[in-house]
């Protein structure tokens, strides 16, 4: 992607529905809005290439991001 100079938001479901019927299926998936608007306005007012806001983003936020994911999905299941 970095090469393609393609900018990747690390994010998660913060809610989603279980598939009736099955255990382990999920649909009509949700980020959160507010934390993909928030990166969508860093990469909007970032002025260096997609390969250096990749990597940054991924060493900054990706603890958290993983932490959040966790948590939401222990919520969804």
């Amino acid at each position: 992607m970095n090469l393609l100079n393609v900018y990747i938001i690390l994010a998660w479901y913060e809610q989603a529905d279980i598939v009736i019927n099955s255990q382990d299926k999920i649909t009509k998936q949700k980020f959160n809005d507010n934390y993909v608007k928030e990166k969508i306005l860093e990469i909007s007012q970032y002025q260096m290439t997609a390969l250096h806001w990749n990597t940054t983003h991924f060493e900054k936020d990706f603890k958290n991001i993983y932490l959040n994911a966790v948590n939401s999905y222990e919520n969804i299941a």
